[in-house]
């Protein structure tokens, strides 16, 4: 349940509030990679890879799921 949870939490702000922010900062708004890269670039997060591979991680036990029928 925590996981799913975290989950809606990052798709929240991947998809709502990260354009929201590079709007109001004239940049613009692509895959969640150039979002990373455009966020990095403003100073907000620290680096981007990490941010990535936190979102890959979390979406992983989902597609083995769906691979394996359980």
């Amino acid at each position: 349940m925590v996981s799913n949870h975290c989950g809606r939490m990052q798709n929240t702000i991947m998809n709502k509030r990260v354009p929201a922010v590079l709007t109001c900062a004239g940049e613009s708004t692509g895959p969640a990679i150039d979002n990373f890269a455009h966020l990095e670039t403003l100073g907000l997060i620290e680096q981007a890879d990490d941010w990535s591979q936190m979102r890959h991680r979390r979406r992983r036990p989902a597609r083995s799921l769906r691979t394996t029928g359980t």
